[in-house]
């Protein structure tokens, strides 16, 4: 008997140090930090090897290359939904969290980013984290260009990737760019802010300007409050109820441009489903069948929104609509405003102070995703 309690008992003593050992191994903080740099380090190798890369176009810009830059929009839009897509699939599956998404951006192709495509593109990261909570990881950062890296320093696009610009090259006579902000709702204290922005890096600009321009920034905010985005709508694409903003300064050009975006149903929707009467809306759907037809009219309907001045909603107090967004221009001696909805862009210019500016509408194949307003003026 006594040698059966000596051996039950070596079998409790050796069990008990075993539990000891392997909670020890399960809470010691060396292995917690080994987890996650293993994890980041794994998931951008495992992106390079098996991801597939977007490569963004050498010029990302709407002024400069419009084309490819809002094909390659629609595109990262679509690859970002087809991953939140298979994360959500395989949520039930508790996948590896190194296999979260298999495509990535490349920056290293581009070598000129404007602000307002660069917006868009931080609009699109910033709704695929706020709908996934998953980590963003930059791949090849040290290879990205300079001018790429401090635009979007600026912007305050790489703090959506958690990646500080340590090494941060100065570069004269650059474009000044502000940081964005966004909201869900109109806020009172963005407009301020940003024209206050303006005023840090803009010498010369008038009051009147400044004034016309903080209006329709407020008028923007209120109308993405009230019509962006409507409850009743099938969206293609989950939104995320925001709209973005922010601002930049070219000083060889003596340019000032602010951008103004949302995600939401665009203007031709909107107007199509709150203006139109049902005889007028009955011949669209008919000539939906048309090919390209959809596409182009959505110039026109951005058109007929501005000489419509009027909100969707048809009340009086919800804003005074696209005419007072545009009526910036009429104190500048030069500049443009540029709205790009869906598939549709409206673009119109002040070339000559005392002179009345034209409109030029333009269809594109692909959809920007929303609503794009963008103010330039000289300074």
């Amino acid at each position: 008997m006594k040698k059966i309690f000596i051996e039950q008992s070596l079998f409790h003593s050796i069990r008990s140090t075993k539990r000891h050992k392997r909670r020890k191994r399960k809470n010691a903080p060396v292995k917690k930090l080994r987890k996650d740099t293993f994890s980041q380090e794994k998931a951008i190798a495992l992106l390079k090897v098996h991801g597939k890369p977007l490569r963004m176009p050498e010029v990302f810009c709407l002024d400069e290359n419009c084309k490819e830059t809002m094909r390659f929009i629609q595109n990262q839009r679509d690859l970002i939904f087809s991953d939140i897509k298979l994360l959500k699939k395989k949520a039930t599956k508790k996948p590896h969290p190194l296999k979260q998404s298999w495509h990535y951006t490349d920056f290293t192709t581009a070598k000129k980013i404007g602000t307002s495509a660069a917006l868009v593109l931080a609009a699109d990261y910033d709704r695929f984290q706020i709908l996934t909570k998953k980590k963003l990881y930059a791949i090849d950062f040290d290879q990205w260009e300079d001018t790429i890296k401090n635009t979007l320093d600026d912007l305050g696009f790489l703090k959506i990737f958690n990646i500080k610009n340590d090494n941060k090259i100065p570069i004269t006579n650059k474009t000044k760019t502000l940081q964005f902000m966004s909201a869900r709702n109109a806020d009172d204290t963005v407009t301020p802010e940003l024209i206050e922005g303006i005023k840090g890096f803009v010498d010369g600009l008038e009051d009147v300007s400044l004034l016309l321009l903080g209006d329709a920034i407020s008028e923007a905010m209120t109308n993405v409050g009230h019509h962006a985005y409507p409850e009743d709508y099938k969206y293609t694409f989950q939104h995320i109820n925001k709209w973005w903003t922010t601002a930049s300064y070219n000083p060889e050009e003596k340019l000032l441009s602010v951008a103004f975006y949302d995600q939401g149903v665009s203007i031709p929707i909107s107007l199509r489903n709150n203006h139109l009467s049902d005889i007028a809306k009955r011949l669209l759907q008919q000539l939906k069948g048309i090919a390209g037809f959809d596409n182009q009219s959505d110039a026109e309907m951005i058109d007929l929104a501005i000489q419509i001045g009027k909100t969707s909603t048809n009340r009086s107090e919800r804003g005074k609509g696209l005419h007072d967004i545009c009526s910036t221009l009429d104190q500048c001696a030069e500049g443009y405003i540029r709205i790009l909805s869906r598939h549709g862009e409206y673009l119109y210019k002040k070339e000559q102070e005392n002179s009345e500016g034209y409109g030029t509408l333009i269809s594109h194949s692909n959809s920007i995703g929303g609503t794009l307003i963008e103010w330039g003026m000289k300074v």
